[in-house]
């Protein structure tokens, strides 16, 4: 068992499992709690949120200086017709384009991208987008299994050092 961890690839493949783990108990959370984390760097304002099997991102420019530089938000969902109960009892539609009256916007099986201006911040031009849990965590997990299963490759150094060490005897 010693030998099987030896080299980088079982090592790399063990992490990157642990990782899919944590991305899938993300994809878990994220379909019963809202997590988001609030950045704001001078008038730029940067969103990621956990929430419906996908990770949300977006950016919002010109925006007012906001009084905390990080905020986090984490909140029960509830769902009820195409919409979600915020912990304040506001409703909240579900994707990040009901967010943005879009000039662009782009969506495929869960990934969605759009660009335009925010609707809770007038006139403020905003970038948005999902990457859902799915393609991460699969990913992940391929690629772990790739990297423990596969049988290691022998060290290119221990090639390349043998016959120097042969030639000085």
């Amino acid at each position: 068992m010693g030998d099987f961890f030896k080299g980088w690839q079982r090592k790399v493949g063990l992490l990157t499992l642990l990782l899919a783990c944590v991305f899938m108990g993300g994809w878990v959370r994220s379909k019963s709690t809202f997590d988001g984390v609030l950045l704001c760097a001078s008038s730029t304002e940067y969103t990621i949120h956990s929430m419906d099997g996908g990770i949300w991102i977006a950016r919002n420019a010109d925006v007012p200086d906001s009084d905390s530089p990080i905020d986090w938000h984490s909140a029960d969902m509830k769902t009820w017709d195409g919409y979600r109960i915020d912990a304040s009892g506001k409703r909240m539609p579900f994707v990040p384009s009901d967010y943005v009256d879009t000039d662009w916007i782009w969506k495929w099986a869960g990934f969605e991208f759009c660009g335009g201006k925010s609707r809770y911040s007038p006139n403020s031009p905003t970038e948005c987008g999902a990457i859902p849990y799915w393609s991460i965590t699969v990913s992940m997990t391929l690629i772990s299994f790739w990297l423990l299963l596969s049988k290691p490759r022998k060290s290119i150094q221990k090639k390349i050092t043998e016959p120097i060490a042969a030639e000085g005897k």
